[in-house]
C-alpha cells in the first residue's frame, strides 16, 4: 500500500520472540527477533526481513487482569530480496542491513501470576533500498508470556 509517499508493508507472515526484564512496575527493558516475509511480487520477487531490535516498554499499572502497554525500540533490519526469471536465468538475491525504529502498544492479559497471553500492534520505520523512502512494515501479533 503507498500512502502518499510513504509506503506500508503488512507482513504476508511473522514470526518473533521477545525478552524483557522489568527495571520496576511501569519500565522494562527489551530485546527481540523477529522475521516477516512480506511477500512474492508477480512470482519473481521475494522480500522477507529479519529485525534485531532492543528497547523500553512503559507499562500502566493497575489491579486489573489487563495491563495496557506502549514501547519504543530500534536497532537493525536485514532486508533481503531473491529474484528469479521463469526461464532460471538472471536469479540472486540481495541483502540490505538498514537502521529501524518501531513503536508499538498492546496489552497484556494475566490468566494465572506468571503465565498470560498479550496483542500487540507494532510498526516498524525501515528504509528498503539506497534511495527509497522510508517505509512501515505494520503488523499486529498475539501470544503468550511467562513470568520467571
Amino acid at each position: 500500500m503507498n500512502a502518499g509517499n510513504l509506503l506500508v508493508s503488512q507482513p504476508a507472515f511473522s514470526v518473533g520472540a521477545e525478552g524483557a526484564i522489568g527495571l520496576n512496575r511501569i519500565v522494562a527493558v527489551t530485546g527481540d527477533y523477529s522475521f516477516d516475509h512480506l511477500g512474492s511480487f508477480n512470482g519473481f520477487f521475494n522480500r522477507r526481513v529479519h529485525e534485531y531490535m532492543g528497547g523500553f516498554r512503559f507499562s500502566i499499572p493497575n489491579r486489573s487482569r489487563i495491563t495496557p502497554y506502549a514501547g519504543v525500540s530500534a536497532g537493525g533490519a536485514a532486508v533481503v530480496d531473491k529474484f528469479s526469471s521463469s526461464s532460471g536465468f538472471n536469479s540472486g538475491s540481495d541483502s540490505l542491513k538498514k537502521f529501524a525504529i518501531a513503536l508499538g502498544a498492546g496489552a497484556n492479559y494475566r490468566i494465572t501470576r506468571r503465565t498470560g497471553v498479550n496483542v500487540d500492534v507494532r510498526g516498524v520505520a525501515v528504509s528498503f533500498g539506497f534511495n527509497s523512502t522510508p517505509g512501515w512494515i505494520i503488523r499486529t501479533t498475539g501470544g503468550f508470556y511467562f513470568r520467571f
